[in-house]
């Protein structure tokens, strides 16, 4: 039997799970299932519940397959929920699942007291499930992940789509700038900003992307105060098959007010 790996976070009210999988091969509504009644079970012992959900990270086995299926699950487990009380989510695509694995889950809960807000940015494009731009604690939010798509179009900065619906070419820099764009409204509107940058995850669909990654990052905060620029070794970066849309780059991120303790 799978047990989900529960992670020591330094703070015994946080609860971190890693590397949750189906406990037996099946359909993929079948692995869906079981994955949430480990985490369930896990919450449970912890004293939580899944309305204290704060991140999930999904990896899924194929997206062009499977995603329909997944975010409707999750729209069922969730739509019951009260708009304030839904997570933040970032869903990819590996190539690196086990045979028959169709799924893999990762998750951060802690009980959503006094300290919780729910943030979305009416500038930021809106989520493709049922989940927030970011969750904040206090002086800590985290963001879920955000691609480069602009706020009320399905139009993708820097990609060209051909007529059989894939992507014939893409703009990797035009992509990462909309990406920090759309990052930054969220953290503006949350009463945070880019210096406030504790750690981040930036999925690539080609790792042949890298130098490029860096020399946007470089050039896109050189504006700033030294001491206010975000340092690209707070990042972990990640090849991924795909992302839930057509797009190339997408990042989420924990950001920790200066001065404050995370």
């Amino acid at each position: 039997m799978n047990h989900p790996a529960k992670i020591a976070t330094g703070d015994p009210a946080i609860l971190y799970l890693a590397n949750v999988r189906s406990d037996a091969a099946g359909s993929f509504e079948v692995q869906f299932r079981s994955v949430f009644s480990q985490i369930s079970g896990a919450l449970q012992k912890s004293g939580l519940e899944w309305t204290d959900l704060v991140c999930a990270w999904i990896r899924l086995a194929d997206m062009q397959r499977d995603f329909p299926t997944y975010n409707q699950l999750w729209r069922e487990q969730f739509s019951s929920f009260t708009a304030d009380r839904h997570s933040c989510r970032t869903t990819v695509s590996v190539s690196n699942l086990p045979r028959e694995i169709l799924m893999e889950m990762d998750i951060i809960a802690r009980k959503k007291d006094a300290s919780f807000t729910l943030r979305n940015s009416h500038r930021a494009p809106d989520p493709v499930g049922l989940y927030s731009h970011a969750i904040q604690f206090g002086d800590t939010l985290y963001v879920a992940g955000i691609g480069p798509r602009k706020k009320g179009s399905k139009d993708i900065p820097g990609v060209s789509m051909g007529n059989d619906g894939k992507v014939d070419s893409y703009d990797i820099d035009l992509q990462n700038r909309s990406v920090f764009d759309n990052i930054g409204y969220i953290l503006e509107d949350a009463g945070f900003a880019w210096k406030d940058l504790q750690s981040g995850r930036f999925y690539l669909t080609d790792m042949n992307d890298l130098p490029a990654l860096k020399a946007t990052w470089a050039d896109y905060f050189k504006a700033m105060e030294p001491h206010d620029r975000p340092a690209f070794d707070a990042l972990k970066l990640f090849e991924v098959s795909a992302l839930p849309t057509p797009i190339n780059a997408e990042m989420d991120c924990v950001l920790v007010r200066k001065g404050s303790k995370p």
